[in-house]
């Protein structure tokens, strides 16, 4: 069975970031540019020529973004893509206190994908899951697994790449 890119992804792809971009800096409303940050993450990934360093400066970028709109959402992708990252590299702390606040924000819609795997790497950061809310589903390691697959990015972090 054959996965659909995103369409973000696709746009993304076919207008070539540069033109997302600046799309961008001719809208008032930028309501997609931490989101169009990290999917550029996802987009360098896909195309094998990204270094750690590129990748963690435009993730630290898309959640600054996220951050100044107060966009919770976005930020919490961001965070987790990051998160991820510092995790391969080794750097559980690091990786923890950033992902632990911006996911203990959330009150609702712990079945949500983000949420979930938010969920699951700090439960691989910290040995035990942080599902302190009533109600909260943790994701499934099969779970986790089929969600991984289907994001080249969080694949490439998840195996230490």
């Amino acid at each position: 069975m054959r996965t659909q890119k995103p369409l973000a992804i696709s746009v993304i792809s076919k207008m070539g970031f540069g033109r997302s971009q600046a799309m961008l800096g001719h809208q008032e409303d930028r309501f997609y540019e931490a989101e169009i940050y990290r999917l550029r993450v996802v987009l360098l990934l896909r195309q094998s020529i990204a270094r750690e360093s590129e990748v963690a400066a435009w993730l630290l970028r898309a959640l600054d973004v996220a951050r100044r709109q107060q966009a919770k959402s976005p930020e919490l992708r961001a965070a987790t893509s990051l998160a991820h990252l510092w995790h391969a590299q080794g750097k559980d702390s690091e990786a923890r206190d950033l992902l632990s606040p911006v996911y203990g924000w959330f009150t609702v819609g712990f079945d949500t994908v983000d949420l979930k795997a938010a969920n699951s790497l700090l439960a691989q950061l910290s040995a035990k899951p942080l599902c302190a809310v009533a109600g909260a589903v943790p994701a499934t390691a099969e779970a986790e697994t089929q969600e991984i697959s289907q994001d080249p990015a969080r694949m490439r972090f998840a195996v230490g790449g």
